[in-house]
Parts: C-alpha cells; sequence; structure tokens
C-alpha cells in the first residue's frame, strides 16, 4: 500500500504547477514530470524486477487515466478561467484609460469655462459685476480641485471625508490672505465622488460666505468643523467666529450660494438650521445611507 500511495502521490503534483504556472510553463513540466515517472516505472520494472501490485494492468490503466484527466483539467483551467482573467484585465485597462481622457476633458472645459469667466471680468468695471463673476469663477475653481482631488486619490484608494475636506479647506484659503485658524473634528467616513462634491459644494459657500463677510483681518478668526455619525445620523457642524448674522433676514434671503446649500442639502434628504452664538453656526443632519460602508 506504501508502494502505491508513493506511486500515486507524485500524479498529483501537476496540479500545483497549472494552478501557479502559465500554460506553457506548466505543460511542459507535466510533460517532463510524467515522463520521468515512466522511465524510472519501466527501469524499475524490466532493470531492477521489482515485483509491486503497481505494474499490473488495472494499476498502470488508472494512473494514465489519472494523468489524462489532470492535463484535460489544466487545459481546462487556463483555455476558460485565465483566459476570462485576462480578458477582464484587459477590460479594466481599458476602462481606467477611458476614465482618464474623461477627466482630462472635464478638466480642460473647467478650466476654458474659469479663462471666459477671467476675460468677461475685464470687460466690466462695476463693482457688483466683477464680484459676481470672481465668486462664479471660484466656484468653477473649486469644482476643478474637487474634481482632481476625487480622481487623484480614488486612482489609489478610497479617500475618506476628513482627507477631502482638508485638502478643499486648504484651497479656499490660499485664495485669501487673511489669517485663519482652522479646527476639524471628522469621523473616518466614505461617500461615493457624487455626494463628495455635493458635500463640497457645500462647504465651499460656507466658507467663501465666511472670508468675505464674517472675519476682519484684525481678529484671531477661526473655523470649526464636526462631522459625526451619531444616532444612526449624520450631523455635521460649521461654525465660524465672525461677525454673525441675524437668522430671521439669512432664512428669508434668497442669495445665490444659500440657495445653493439649501437645494444641495434637500437633494441629499437632510435637514439645515443655521444659529447665531459667537459667530455663525450651520447645523445639517443627513440620512446615513449615503455612507459608504469600509
Amino acid at each position: 500500500e506504501f508502494t502505491l500511495y508513493s506511486y500515486f502521490f507524485p500524479l498529483f503534483l501537476p496540479l500545483i504547477a497549472y494552478l501557479t504556472l502559465s500554460l506553457k510553463e506548466s505543460t511542459i513540466m507535466t510533460l517532463l514530470h510524467y515522463t520521468s515517472v515512466i522511465i524510472l516505472s519501466f527501469y524499475a520494472y524490466f532493470v531492477w524486477h521489482v515485483e509491486s501490485d503497481m505494474f499490473q494492468a488495472s494499476v498502470v490503466y488508472s494512473y494514465m487515466l489519472s494523468a489524462l484527466l489532470i492535463i484535460l483539467f489544466g487545459l481546462f483551467y487556463h483555455l476558460t478561467i485565465v483566459d476570462a482573467y485576462y480578458r477582464l484585465f484587459e477590460n479594466n485597462l481599458k476602462h481606467e484609460l477611458a476614465l482618464g481622457e474623461i477627466h482630462h476633458r472635464v478638466r480642460n472645459n473647467l478650466s476654458l469655462i474659469t479663462s471666459m469667466f477671467g476675460m468677461q471680468r475685464h470687460r466690466y468695471d462695476t463693482e457688483d459685476i466683477q464680484s459676481l463673476i470672481d465668486k462664479n469663477r471660484t466656484r468653477i475653481e473649486t469644482i476643478a480641485s474637487i474634481h482632481d482631488t476625487l480622481y487623484r486619490e480614488g486612482q489609489k484608494e478610497k479617500i475618506t471625508f476628513e482627507r477631502y475636506v482638508d485638502e478643499l479647506i486648504d484651497h479656499l484659503l490660499s485664495l485669501s490672505e487673511l489669517p485663519i485658524r482652522i479646527k476639524m473634528k471628522i469621523d473616518t467616513l466614505y461617500f461615493n465622488e457624487q455626494v463628495m462634491q455635493q458635500l463640497g459644494t457645500i462647504i465651499h459657500e460656507l466658507v467663501t460666505n465666511s472670508l468675505k463677510y464674517a472675519f476682519d483681518p484684525k481678529r484671531k478668526n477661526m473655523l470649526q468643523l464636526t462631522f459625526h455619525l451619531k444616532d444612526d445620523k449624520l450631523h455635521f457642524t460649521y461654525h465660524d467666529n465672525g461677525k454673525g448674522c441675524e437668522i430671521e433676514k439669512l432664512d428669508q434671503s434668497h442669495s445665490l450660494g444659500l440657495d445653493l446649500i439649501k437645494l444641495t442639502v434637500k437633494e441629499l434628504g437632510g435637514e439645515i438650521s443655521f444659529e447665531n452664538d459667537g459667530g455663525f453656526i450651520c447645523h445639517i443632519t443627513l440620512p446615513t445611507f449615503h455612507l459608504i460602508r469600509s
């Protein structure tokens, strides 16, 4: 029995070759393996005159049939499963190339729009019109920055919301000369690209509003952002220590930035409220189905 086990055990070694090597390499190794086993068997039987049950016709037949089945399995494995894997790999590569091309086209179009805003600005001397153009140009630049961040980081790994907000805030503050201190406490959360852009739009409007209306160059200005998952809800709080505002007038206001914030929160199925306590405070609650579970 030991002899038979020793004889049949090497029979299954080519399975490892088929599962780990290429079709060409595994086929060559399998043929060499079985050829060496056959040569050794004939040498033992005809030269050494070894008497064993493993040289019976039924055993030899079973061995050859098993070897044939293993070879057929190896061919089937490589011609179907491995081939399908390479097709998926090629399709994925094409998808990545197409995604990169789309990214560059979107980025170029956004840059073109920004340039057009810049050209339009020089045509008007009115400060209000120039200010409106600057606001819209900043929005487009922020969208482009958001798009770049999501594409660049998405190529490597999932980007956390905290990391995304950090880069967005850095970009917005680079457009201002005001000294501002930032405090952020954001849970490790993941969202899809569309939700990330919508949240980025809200933060952009809040920060630009604080930069323009709330802060004083002579004061110690500070922004605080918190984003937590609590009681099956997402809670976002934005707080600046600026001049504050009249909440009643704010609720009745129809400025483009505020309308954009309210519309975006509504699209996300959330609720928004404002408060005036040591500066301007905005509270937003969102449903948790927007989260991507890590």
